[in-house]
């Protein structure tokens, strides 16, 4: 009835000329069928601060709370209502658009939720 996953992530990317940054992350998931058509979904993810060669990138982490209720109107469709929220860090710029600082007035520290409501239909 539940199923559950978890992902951790250890990255460095090169961002120039002995230059990097590392991050490491980790979520987890979890769906819970609660009989018929009825199934929620959860899920926890957490950004660690980035690292970079310079020295710099403290407090730049967040974290991701999500909650969904899913309903099965067949095999193949699925109607889901949700709520998620993003916690960033101080210094952090995670946002739902993936929309870089600056940009949609995302500053360091913002934080936010979404609703969401879908319709998934597998062909």
């Amino acid at each position: 009835a539940v199923k559950v996953g978890l992902t951790y992530v250890d990255a460095e990317i090169e961002t120039g000329v002995g230059a990097s940054t590392e991050r490491k992350s980790w979520n987890l998931a979890a769906d819970w069928s609660l009989g018929g058509p009825h199934k929620v979904r959860f899920g926890y993810a957490n950004a660690g601060d980035a690292k970079t060669s310079a020295g710099g990138g403290a407090n730049t982490g967040a974290k991701l709370i999500q909650v969904s209720y899913l309903h099965s109107l067949s095999k193949r469709t699925t109607a889901s209502v949700g709520y998620a929220r993003i916690n960033n860090d101080s210094a952090g710029t995670y946002s739902f658009t993936g929309a870089p600082q600056g940009a949609a007035n995302i500053q360091p520290g913002d934080d936010g939720g979404v609703f969401m409501i879908g319709l998934n239909h597998s062909f």
